[in-house]
């Protein structure tokens, strides 16, 4: 028979019990934050970059509130789990990968607006059809995921920059082609800008601007 002292109060196994249970779900959302991280590279390398992006927020999300269990328990009740000495260093390196993601993404997705080639959206041609509708899928991929970054807006502004860019170096292109196309219809090489065009000459090279630049917005459409 046990003694009196052998015996533990039962609010006591009680409490030992609960402390064991969510020590044991805290241990079961730190494994839940180190397989989601863990599978981020794996997605950048097949090109998912959306499940990439979700994955990124569900391991935020776990770090904050921890694990949810099928009774609706969760096991970050009380502990932020960032502040867990193995998981310290998470919140950074899914910054990075977002980054990383966000970076490419952006670089991708202007460079498709700026090959983008001017088309009849008219036209039935199942080939011209075919070619496009390719590009405007991925199009549409990537602008989804980095609206599911909320970095939209910026690479709306990093286009707009980089459109202004080619621009000037577009005029300035022509401009050049056109003065010295002019000197040496001239046979002269004291032409050194465009105010050294003639009207004809400077109208010619207008209409090529116009044209040129025309394009390109259309195309930026």
């Amino acid at each position: 028979m046990l003694s009196a002292t052998q015996l533990k109060p039962i609010p006591r196994e009680a409490t030992e019990r609960e402390n064991l249970k969510e020590l044991e779900n805290t241990l079961i959302s730190i494994s839940d934050v180190i397989d989601s991280k863990s599978s981020i590279g794996g997605l950048i390398a097949a090109n998912d970059f959306m499940g990439a992006i979700e994955m990124i927020g569900r391991s935020r999300y776990l770090l904050l509130n921890g694990s949810l269990f099928k009774d609706g328990s969760s096991s970050n009740d009380e502990v932020n789990l960032s502040s867990v000495r193995c998981l310290s260093t998470v919140q950074t390196q899914l910054g990075e990968y977002e980054k990383l993601i966000v970076g490419d993404l952006s670089n991708r997705l202007i460079n498709s607006f700026l090959s983008w080639e001017e088309a009849d959206d008219s036209s039935t041609d199942a080939s011209v059809l075919a070619l496009r509708r390719p590009k405007e899928n991925e199009i549409i991929r990537l602008a989804q995921v980095l609206s599911s970054c909320g970095e939209l807006y910026t690479v709306g502004e990093l286009y707009a920059a980089r459109l202004k860019e080619i621009m000037r170096e577009t005029i300035e292109t022509i401009v050049n082609e056109c003065v010295n196309d002019a000197s040496y219809a001239t046979e002269t090489k004291s032409m050194k800008d465009s105010t050294s065009l003639t009207f004809e000459q400077f109208m010619e090279c207008l209409d090529l601007l116009f044209s040129e630049i025309l394009g390109r917005l259309r195309n930026a459409a």
